[in-house]
């Protein structure tokens, strides 16, 4: 199976780029490549799978044009799409949730936006995670994207100065993306 994201994940991207990015998104979409661009000449279905090369297109070129390409702006984004998820459709989530109940859920939410692939806790405490997103191919732009998702995530769930960081990455040859998340008691 070709790696997928769906719908609601591009969507977010294109709202985003829209609230910041003053010369609008007709900008970046044509700068993709021709597959990619295509897929944006129609509307996006929030619930239909697309090829994870037209979300991983779109971020490369949000990264570059409005971020200057050091990735930060993707974990800033990723950040703002932890907090809308959760504040929206998830909102349950935290209404009952802790860090805890979020961390072994991580691979339900995994596969609300990509496939295949999944992410896993090796290991976790009352104040640290370690999370791995395995079989999938990620790009760095979305890795960093994970990165801030994750951080909001465990803030919003109740974490009290939240770190993450991606200690491991399939890009520079490790086998999954790894990420550590520490919090205060």
């Amino acid at each position: 199976m070709n790696a997928e994201a769906k719908g609601v994940g591009l969507r977010g991207i294109l709202k985003y780029i829209k609230l910041n990015h003053e010369p609008g998104i007709s900008s970046l979409l044509s700068r993709l490549a021709d597959p990619e661009k295509k897929i944006f000449e129609s509307p996006i279905l929030t619930s239909k799978w697309y090829p994870y090369s037209a979300f991983a297109g779109l971020l490369k070129i949000m990264d570059e044009e409005m971020g200057g390409g050091d990735l930060r702006l993707c974990r800033k984004y990723g950040e703002s799409a932890g907090s809308l998820d959760l504040s929206s459709i998830f909102k349950i989530f935290l209404k009952v949730g802790s860090p805890q109940f979020i961390i072994k859920r991580s691979d339900w939410f995994w596969k609300q936006y990509y496939r295949p692939g999944g992410m896993e806790v090796p290991e976790t405490s009352d104040t640290m995670v370690r999370i791995r997103i395995k079989d999938f191919p990620m790009v760095k732009q979305h890795c960093m994207v994970m990165e801030g998702w994750m951080e909001k995530s465990l803030l919003m769930s109740g974490a009290k100065n939240p770190r993450m960081k991606e200690v491991q990455c399939r890009n520079e040859g490790a086998p999954f993306c790894e990420y550590i998340g520490e919090w205060d008691k």
